[in-house]
């Protein structure tokens, strides 16, 4: 789901307010990987395929 798609189905506001406590700590985890592959000077569609791949539900 998208921010939008989240807000909307658990009617909230915020989109960080509708992840349950683990869906926010993978959401943090990725985060900080994420941060840590910009800082290696990885690339946008470099980070995405890495993502993906780690993604369970694909």
């Amino acid at each position: 789901m998208n921010a939008q798609q989240l807000k909307e189905k658990r009617n909230v506001i915020n989109a960080m307010d509708g992840l349950t406590t683990i869906e926010q700590r993978t959401y943090n985890a990725i985060q900080n990987v994420v941060i840590g592959l910009l800082d290696l000077g990885r690339s946008y569609p470099e980070i995405k395929t890495l993502i993906k791949k780690a993604d369970p539900s694909n």
